[in-house]
């Protein structure tokens, strides 16, 4: 789909999802580290999609979220609920923390689990910081987030990290500040080289490109160029990056 422009619309959320479905350890271990060392990852983890659905079908909102809810086990043994809320679209809602507690009391009532929950931020207002709900002074809820624009004074780290996640923030950063259609067209090639810097798997390799393909969209007419770049680049691989036809 394209706006007047050429300019392909942009879909966050649905790259969102399948980065934490494939790389949920890492998005943890990256954004929430405390919360990422007490899990016992050796007992492994399960996506509630169905569960999730239950509690937010309900929700009139009128909008696309990139949330998630995933089944853990926690290093004292019990199992938890990690729910996670990526707010992508950069139009922050006054009702964003009533959302979050809203998730949090449905999941606790329907399922008496632990549930913990985790915030992304990936708009680019700095002053928009949600992270508790008060009601009539007697009831608050508090919440870790993520900014990820804070991560652009970290750019450095970022690209000397061998977490796989730390793409997926520069290729989120990048798609939320550049406008310029040739500067994203030279910061997504950039991100896909970065790929092939780093030792990891074909798998990893595929579902990154995926995840930086669908979240830097290009005008179709600097399509061309990109493609190029990345048979060049799938050339010097011998990786398929593609899925031709």
């Amino acid at each position: 789909m394209s706006d007047a422009n050429g300019q392909r619309v942009t879909d966050h959320d649905s790259p969102w999802k399948d980065a934490l479905e494939s790389h949920f350890a890492e998005f943890l271990a990256l954004l929430f580290a405390d919360i990422y060392h007490h899990i016992d990852w050796s007992k492994g983890y399960s996506f509630l999609d169905k569960e999730l659905q239950q509690i937010t079908a309900d929700a009139d909102t009128g909008r696309r979220y990139a949330d998630k809810l995933v089944k853990v086990y926690a290093d004292d043994g019990s199992e938890t609920w990690v729910l996670i809320h990526v707010e992508i679209q950069g139009e922050p809602e006054d009702a964003f923390a009533a959302r979050m507690y809203t998730y949090q009391y449905r999941l606790r009532d329907r399922y008496g689990i632990d549930v913990v929950s985790l915030s992304v931020l990936a708009d680019t207002r700095a002053n928009f910081r949600p992270s508790a709900f008060h009601y009539h002074c007697e009831l608050t809820f508090t919440f870790p987030i993520a900014k990820l624009i804070d991560w652009e004074s970290k750019w450095a780290i970022l690209e000397s990290s061998d977490n796989v996640f730390a793409l997926v923030v520069m290729a989120q950063l990048r798609a939320k500040r550049l406008v310029d259609g040739n500067a994203r067209t030279q910061a997504k090639v950039k991100l896909v080289r970065l790929m092939f810097e780093r030792n990891y798997s074909r798998k990893q390799i595929q579902q990154l490109f995926n995840v930086i393909d669908w979240m830097i969209q290009l005008p179709h007419g600097l399509e061309p160029a990109f493609r190029q770049a990345v048979y060049e680049i799938e050339e010097a691989n011998n990786i398929a990056l593609y899925q031709y036809v």
